[in-house]
């Protein structure tokens, strides 16, 4: 076996894990309710693995891996955040990305929610913003939690 591995896929036992943290940066200030309809507001629309095209002002939670390096019970997760404004407005999806750093980067042990518990998160990737064909700028955020056992 060679020293690296490749991050496998989000496991099916962990699909919820967005959904979950979704939730939190919704209860942290930094995005609409999930379970909600989104809309445009205050906060950022969230999305789960996809960036619908409206509202304009949005946040996706994109899941992309999971690795057992350092422990087969508390599996490594990555998920990007990808940030989008209003047409023109490069200023709010900083804004917001900075809100979702201030929620997740190094915190320790974290009961997120009922379902959710993170032993710890840093921020590992941070793209520059960059704007869609609509004018919209873009930012993207790639977060490294360590996920609790399941209970």
């Amino acid at each position: 076996m060679s020293e690296y591995s490749a991050p496998t896929p989000i496991a099916r036992h962990r699909w919820w894990v967005p959904d979950e943290l979704a939730l939190y940066l919704h209860n942290c200030g930094v995005c609409a309710n999930p379970r909600e309809e989104q809309a445009e507001g205050d906060t950022p629309a969230v999305f789960i693995n996809r960036l619908a095209d409206t509202p304009d002002r949005a946040l996706a939670l994109l899941a992309y891996s999971e690795d057992h390096t350092i422990s087969d019970s508390n599996p490594t997760a990555r998920i990007t955040l990808l940030f989008r404004g209003q047409p023109d407005d490069q200023t709010t999806p900083e804004e917001d990305a900075e809100r979702a750093f201030t929620a997740l980067h190094e915190i320790g042990e974290t009961q997120m929610t009922a379902r959710l518990t993170v032993l710890a998160s840093r921020r590992i990737i941070n793209d520059p913003p960059v704007p869609d064909n609509n004018r919209r700028w873009h930012r993207a955020d790639t977060y490294e939690l360590v996920l609790a056992a399941l209970r």
